[in-house]
């Protein structure tokens, strides 16, 4: 029998998991599923489905991060030798991450022209996809990001030796090279995503380029009637599976080896089965303090604007959220044993922050979005140094409004707002960023 090796791909709405086995390029299955907010469970259902398959062992499992889930920056710096540039990358992205230095995992790649792609992803939030991965029945031996091995599908088994720039573009990601270079990598969520994207490439490297579109990109643009925005022709890659473009990808850069792809499966995140087993217990417990803080952020947005059917879908929801974090708790209210769960945490001195509990930020930034009700809040991150809260708001000033009522609570410092996107449904997603230093009002 060949060894077959198990791909999972996450992003930050769905996974998707791959079968391949040794001898072939061609995916023996593949199956995704929609994250919703318990990210365990899909992945064990998927593998579940795939177990039915007759997949059921793997020798190998690659975890790759899709679009969404780490940060990109182009830095200047001429290193082809990945070591020596992630050596290096802490001091270039220092003060130009939401995170401390210190708390980010980094990963670095050559681009054309003496620049360095930076990737980054906190190593809090690293570490709980890991345990969640583990935990699903698929711990990694390889952990990277999806989008930059997509060069392989700009390629196709051919590098051109003309000199000139190929952009390959999918309904998540503008991927460039220059021969057999990677020279840009972008992800992006929406039309107006896609505009910067290709306007930061166009900044990078000026010349004409050649654009492969896949039809979903193609298909979705038409429908909109800016297809012309890309400017010049771009060539249809007809049947291809959109969908399934990180798969194809990681399948491709498999068979040719991992040497020199980005791998944050090292250092303090090597795969030691005995060294998890060690912490297993204090990470699952910061996991659950941290899936509630999610949980109660989400609540937080919704509380004071959800019709009665809307209350009720959320209540059922938080309900099977509960259940799958408590099993073999009856669940009566979701939203006050949630409560009662926070206040036993605090009580243990295990509550995120130290001095500044987390049911004190989330009742900080609850009495912030009061008085700006055009905004809602839908994540919320909080660990020892900064927290994250990520939202929508009808504009850009009622996203500044809400960044000033933060502002006017004493419990917050260092308060940004960053990350501001026109939404495709009229409005701006954002993040703001800052730290609890207690005294609230």
């Amino acid at each position: 029998m060949a060894d077959k090796t198990l791909i999972v791909e996450l992003d930050e709405s769905s996974v998707k998991c791959a079968v391949v086995n040794s001898a072939s390029e061609v995916p023996d299955a593949v199956i995704a599923r929609g994250l919703a907010l318990d990210a365990t469970v899909a992945i064990k259902e998927t593998l579940a489905e795939l177990g039915e398959l007759g997949h059921d062992e793997f020798t190998y499992v690659m975890a790759a991060l899709g679009p969404g889930l780490t940060s990109y920056r182009v830095v200047d710096l001429p290193f082809d030798d990945m070591r020596k540039a992630e050596e290096v990358l802490p001091f270039e992205l220092t003060d130009k991450l939401p995170w401390p230095i210190e708390e980010m995992a980094i990963g670095a790649h050559p681009l054309c022209e003496d620049k360095t792609l930076a990737v980054s992803i906190s190593k809090r939030r690293l570490s709980e996809l890991i345990e969640t991965l583990a935990d699903s029945g698929a711990d990694p031996d390889w952990i990277g990001v999806s989008s930059p091995i997509k060069k392989l599908l700009v390629q196709n088994g051919s590098v051109p030796d003309d000199g000139m720039r190929t952009d390959f573009i999918d309904s998540q990601s503008v991927v460039s090279t220059i021969g057999d270079r990677l020279c840009f990598v972008k992800d992006y969520k929406d039309e107006n995503g896609l505009m910067l994207a290709l306007a930061a490439l166009e900044k990078l490297y000026k010349g004409p380029a050649k654009r492969l579109i896949t039809p979903e990109v193609s298909r979705r643009l038409a429908d909109k009637g800016t297809l012309d925005l890309l400017g010049g022709d771009a060539g249809v890659l007809e049947d291809f599976k959109d969908s399934e473009s990180g798969i194809v990808a990681l399948i491709k850069q498999l068979k040719r080896g991992l040497k020199g792809t980005i791998n944050f499966r090292k250092g303090e995140f090597a795969n030691t089965r005995e060294k998890q087993s060690l912490i297993s217990g204090i990470k699952r417990t910061a996991a659950i303090a941290a899936v509630l803080v999610v949980l109660w952020g989400v609540f937080i947005g919704v509380r004071a604007y959800a019709t009665s059917e809307r209350t009720e879908a959320i209540d059922t929801y938080l309900k099977a959220a509960y259940a799958n974090l408590f099993p073999g708790e009856k669940v009566v209210d979701p939203l006050y044993q949630l409560e009662i769960k926070l206040k036993e945490v605090r009580e243990r001195k295990a509550a995120i922050g130290g001095a500044v509990s987390v049911l004190e930020v989330l009742n900080g930034i609850a009495k912030s979005r009061s008085s700006a009700p055009e905004v809602t809040i839908y994540s919320l991150a909080y660990n020892e140094s900064a927290i994250v809260a990520k939202g929508e708001a009808s504009s850009f000033e009622s996203a500044e409004g809400f960044k000033a009522a933060i502002e006017a609570n004493r419990l917050f410092s260092n308060v940004k707002l960053t990350d501001v996107t026109s939404s495709s449904e009229g409005g701006v997603t954002f993040a703001i960023t800052c730290s609890a230093q207690g005294g609230g009002a």
